[in-house]
């Protein structure tokens, strides 16, 4: 059984491997991810897309005598830094980046058994750029997913 705190890393590890597959089924040779952290994102590399998983808040709630149960809040959010790419609609690409990630936690709403099961609260679209004139290019993915498990 995997320790709680290592829940976050754990469902990192899942996207990392199998991402790719649902980035495939809703565009062929569609740009992949150059980074996958468990951390805050903190520095954006130019022309780079980089995907962050990190734990929120940690709820739990007597389950039985003998069990809690864990309710846990995880963020993750793809950066787009300065991606230019010719014929790419960046506008798109963001959207068929939700598209999967959706897919994948829609379908493995377990995490191969790392919880009990998950729920996807939002998904939203943050444009930095329109923000922070300093901040060109830089688009974002920002998905918070609650998590339950039996501990």
């Amino acid at each position: 059984m995997s320790s709680f705190f290592n829940i976050d890393n754990d469902i990192l590890t899942f996207i990392k491997n199998n991402y790719n597959t649902y980035l495939d089924e809703v565009e062929i040779n569609i740009q992949k991810p150059n980074g996958y952290y468990n951390d805050i994102p903190t520095a954006f590399p130019a022309n780079q897309i980089i995907l962050y998983v990190y734990a929120d808040t940690i709820e739990f709630e007597e389950f039985t005598n003998e069990s809690k149960q864990l309710k846990q809040t995880i963020t993750i959010m793809i950066v787009f830094n300065n991606i230019q790419k010719s014929g790419v609609d960046i506008t798109i690409l963001l959207k068929k980046y939700a598209e999967a990630l959706y897919n994948l936690i829609n379908e493995n709403n377990t995490f191969n058994s790392i919880v009990d099961i998950t729920k996807i609260n939002t998904i939203s679209f943050l444009n930095q750029s329109a923000m922070d004139s300093s901040a060109q290019n830089l688009r974002m993915i920002n998905a918070e997913i609650q998590i339950i498990k039996e501990i």
